[in-house]
């Protein structure tokens, strides 16, 4: 009962079958009853829990995730999630109701906080009966992190994996590390983030790093003014490779998890206006201000050098965006709106369309804008674009209508001259356009392009990416070809690290009517990375 009207997803689980997935439109039907799940999944995985002795583990929690990486079915990650067993007294385990396909295996140990290869995980596929995993004894490091000038940062942090500990007054040690290379990184507001590659972490041993000293990195500072030039003291700065807002204030307090993820730093102003950022990076970020009664300033760029930055932030007054989205006729809710200024510079405000396809922007800086609805999910999901010019104290009435189209078009990636491709991320927008790197292609799919909609997709191994719902008619794919083992976190984070230098390849193409259609994208292999991190994912 109190659902939302809207398209929704259910399915069933018991103890030893799931049902499939069903769909139900309740934008249709106020009510539907009669519904019948049927519990025929009854995939399993099974195999046993042991230490590095051998010995079997009881009462320990195995959690098995869709592989995503290796062809595993997005669905099943998306709406299913994880699935669980429990040893018995000899270590066994059995996971029940899973689809077919690739799978990872990690233990959980309750009450430990730690996990068991799971940042990994040990692969396996549905029909197993003989897989082990082994729980190994955990490692530590410890070491010292101070400044080039030889004193100890005010605040740091540091991490590997998914596990991450504060650095007290310069001394660190961070343990519960799973054996085996792992990358070590360490963040603080005074210095750009550094990383250790590859650190070997041995099985119950503690591994003195000895001291790692961080370069003060660069300094932005300026002053918020107003209007008329004036300082204005209690404004809030934030900073950030990319800035991210909701509907209602600058800080995305609502957004949480994704503001943190983004690294995004916060300063307020004294009584001169001024702010200072220390410890940025050399790859770029973005500004933003705002105080809560006199305005926000557009987002300003800062560059990719080695120079100090001093910048002027100038509020402008509020306005704000509404509308309504309807997809093949239908409000839409659900949905993600994005508003990034037309100026390039890295801020997005976020905001979800309600029950009747409605979306409000509150606050935001007069001026020229292009907003952005992602309709959908995985293969089927889209982007729309709509130029928008926001007025000060006023409001902006922008309506967006999406088509749906029929054709479902597979994209198969094929190494130039042979060469291999683990994977690739692909692109496809409607009408020409083009890129040369992961920085423009990313901000040509954030705007939709200027043609249209724009969707993304994953090839894996041999199997091809997919998209369905497309229209017909003038397209461009463009491939991001990536060699890596994407299961292995640290090559995933070094490939995020660096995605806007790797270098992208974009291919006209003429959609017909067809239901189904396939294109060959052939490519060279990835662009290789900086540290040098090859295909094994090291």
């Amino acid at each position: 009962a109190a659902l939302t009207p809207a398209p929704l997803i259910i399915h069933a689980r018991s103890d030893d079958a799931s049902s499939e997935i069903a769909a139900l439109d309740l934008s249709d039907a106020a009510e539907h009853s009669g519904v019948v799940l049927k519990l025929s999944v009854r995939g399993t995985i099974a195999g046993v829990v042991v230490d590095e002795r051998g010995a079997k583990i009881a009462e320990q929690q195995v959690i098995a995730t869709p592989d995503f990486w290796q062809g595993g079915n997005i669905d099943d990650l998306m709406v299913r999630g994880p699935s669980f067993a429990t040893t018995d007294g000899d270590g066994r385990f059995t996971v029940t109701g899973l689809t077919d396909g690739p799978f990872r295996l990690a233990v959980f140990e309750p009450g430990s906080g730690r996990t068991g290869r799971l940042q990994q995980g040990v692969a396996a596929k549905t029909g197993d009966t003989g897989v082990k995993i082994v729980m190994a004894t955990p490692g530590a490091i410890t070491g010292k992190l101070v400044l080039k000038d030889g004193t100890a940062p005010r605040v740091a942090t540091v991490s590997a994996v998914f596990k991450s500990s504060s650095v007290q007054r310069g001394e660190f040690k961070l343990g519960d590390i799973d054996p085996g290379a792992h990358d070590i990184s360490f963040q603080g507001p005074e210095f750009p983030e550094k990383v250790i590659k590859d650190v070997l972490i041995e099985s119950g041993k503690t591994k003195d790093l000895g001291t790692i000293t961080v370069d003060k990195g660069r300094i932005a500072r300026g002053t918020v003014v107003d209007g008329n030039g004036r300082p204005v003291e209690g404004a809030i700065v934030l900073l950030g490779k990319q800035v991210i807002s909701s509907g209602k204030s600058l800080t995305p307090t609502e957004l949480g998890a994704m503001a943190q993820q983004m690294g995004l730093r916060q300063a307020s102003t004294d009584h001169t206006g001024a702010f200072l950022f220390g410890g940025i990076e050399k790859s770029g970020a973005a500004l933003v201000a705002e105080h809560s009664e006199r305005g926000r300033s557009m987002a300003q760029s800062i560059g990719d050098d080695d120079r100090d930055e001093v910048l002027t932030l100038r509020l402008v007054p509020f306005g704000g965006v509404r509308g309504h989205v309807k997809v093949a006729g239908k409000p839409a809710s659900g949905l993600t709106v994005l508003l990034g200024p037309t100026s390039g510079a890295k801020h997005l405000v976020i905001v979800k369309t309600v029950v009747d396809g409605a979306y409000e922007i509150e606050k935001v800086a007069s001026g020229e804008y292009k907003l952005t609805v992602i309709s959908g999910s995985g293969a089927s999901a889209s982007m729309v674009a709509r130029q928008v010019s926001v007025p000060a104290g006023g409001v902006a009435i922008v309506d967006v209508a999406i088509t749906e189209g029929s054709v479902t078009l597979r994209v198969i990636i094929e190494g130039k001259d042979g060469a291999e491709i683990t994977a690739a991320q692909v692109f496809l927008f409607e009408g020409n356009v083009s890129a040369k790197n992961g920085a423009e292609i990313n901000d040509l799919f954030l705007n939709a392009a200027a043609a249209g909609s724009a969707k993304m997709a994953f090839a894996l191994g041999q199997a091809p990416a997919e998209f369905s719902k497309v229209t017909s008619g003038a397209h461009s794919v463009c491939t991001i070809p990536i060699n890596g083992d994407m299961s292995n976190p640290d090559f995933a984070r070094r490939l995020q690290r660096q995605v806007e230098r790797l270098a992208v390849y974009c291919d006209p193409l003429t959609i017909g009517a067809g239901p189904t259609q396939t294109y060959t994208a052939v490519v060279p292999p990835m662009t290789p990375l900086a540290d040098g991190a090859s295909s094994t994912g090291r």
